[in-house]
């Protein structure tokens, strides 16, 4: 816009001007009128603010009166903050995944594999590798998030049900990208949390370790047992040798054992059903 205020206007020397008139437009109008610049319509980006006062002093503010920029900001260097940063959720972008790509939608848990991402199942070790779940998703790629709280409807991963404040929520088993509130119970499958529910939509990601169920869990025994301490009784024959049943062991009780040490209980290669209090002979064998 044209400037119309002769204020501002500094007129030019002419080829007769006298260093007595250089002197005085010098420090009557060009010093004078510099000292009066204002800044005028001065506009902002997008998160970006600028004003100017009745001074003409400018003014910049990052996500303007409100402090929200709606746009995205990308930082090349490193960012530091003096005081408390508010971070929702810790996720990362996946290209090649989008809002159209068959079998993946919002909430659901997802694995890495050779050739990209899928739906995580807690039906086998490898299946069960989740890192996380998709919390958006558009035609671009989508985001998966890793920790942190995630906003929305969680329906479609959990069985056509909102989801339920303080209730954990695990892979599940039989629904490829599901959860479920019923932890895996079963012999080959995986038990791993994925999401804590904050609210009927909105939950907290935590990346808990899985826990592969193997088969000590339904009783088979052998070396070859994976997850489990155990200790094998060579003669464990004995009548009230049961499953469930709680045992103790001392290794002065290895040999023959004297008919008056406890004659309620079986004892076999020092191993015998504990009790809360012991009788004193088996308490007095020390190791």
């Amino acid at each position: 816009m044209p400037v119309t205020n002769n204020t501002y206007i500094i007129p030019t020397l002419q080829g007769n001007t006298t260093f007595y008139d250089w002197y005085v437009k010098e420090n009557n109008e060009i010093i004078a009128k510099l000292n009066l610049l204002q800044v005028y319509s001065a506009t902002g980006g997008d998160g970006i603010l600028a004003s100017t006062n009745t001074s003409g002093l400018l003014s910049l503010s990052i996500g303007g009166t409100s402090g929200v920029v709606q746009s995205g900001l990308t930082f090349n260097g490193a960012v530091s903050f003096n005081g408390l940063v508010n971070l929702p959720n810790v996720s990362y972008k996946v290209t090649g995944v989008t809002s159209g790509t068959s079998g993946i939608s919002f909430g659901m848990p997802v694995r890495i594999t050779s050739t990209g991402y899928t739906a995580g199942k807690a039906n086998s070790q490898a299946a069960a590798e989740t890192i996380g779940i998709i919390s958006n998703l558009d035609a671009s790629g989508v985001y998966v998030t890793i920790l942190g709280k995630v906003d929305g409807d969680f329906t479609s991963v959990n069985a056509g049900a909102t989801l339920s404040a303080g209730c954990f929520y695990f892979l599940s088993p039989s629904v490829t990208g599901g959860i479920t509130t019923t932890e895996p119970t079963t012999t080959g499958q995986v038990s791993k949390p994925i999401l804590l529910g904050l609210g009927a939509t909105s939950g907290m990601v935590l990346p808990y370790r899985g826990h592969y169920l193997d088969s000590s869990a339904s009783g088979v025994s052998g070396a070859t047992g994976l997850n489990r301490i155990y200790a094998l009784i060579p003669t464990a024959s004995a009548a009230q040798f049961t499953v469930g049943r709680a045992i103790s062991y001392n290794p002065k009780l290895s040999t023959a054992i004297p008919a008056d040490i406890d004659s309620n209980r079986e004892f076999v290669s020092g191993w015998f059903l504990s009790k809360s209090t012991n009788s004193s002979s088996i308490s007095g064998l020390s190791y």
